[in-house]
């Protein structure tokens, strides 16, 4: 099956606004009183906007490695409980104590 390729109005919007779009989406959907129809087509374009939200999500990811060349990122799955994004605090080097002539801590 082809995969059908996002609308140029949702191409056009920032991240944000497809959030906000995408939001009041499912608020439609949730109260529901639309026909068959609209809410079909309501769906469509929330799958759609979600969509292009993760592609955005996507990019912005694979910018950051390639200026952070980063291998630690690389396995990180958003979404995944299995696969946590690395804490920097845990990960980053510890700093070295500065120790006295005596190896005294101080």
């Amino acid at each position: 099956m082809a995969e059908i390729e996002i609308p140029a109005d949702i191409k056009a919007m920032k991240f944000e606004e497809s959030m906000a779009e995408l939001e009041v989406m499912m608020r439609k959907l949730d109260v529901g009183g639309m026909t068959m129809e609209d809410a079909t087509d309501c769906y469509i374009r929330s799958c759609l906007l979600h969509r292009h939200c993760n592609d955005i999500l996507d990019n912005l990811k694979k910018k950051i490695l390639l200026y952070t060349n980063d291998k630690q990122w690389e396995n990180f799955a958003p979404g995944s409980s299995r696969n946590q994004a690395p804490d920097p605090l845990l990960t980053a080097a510890a700093p070295k104590k500065e120790t006295g002539s005596e190896g005294m801590p101080f």
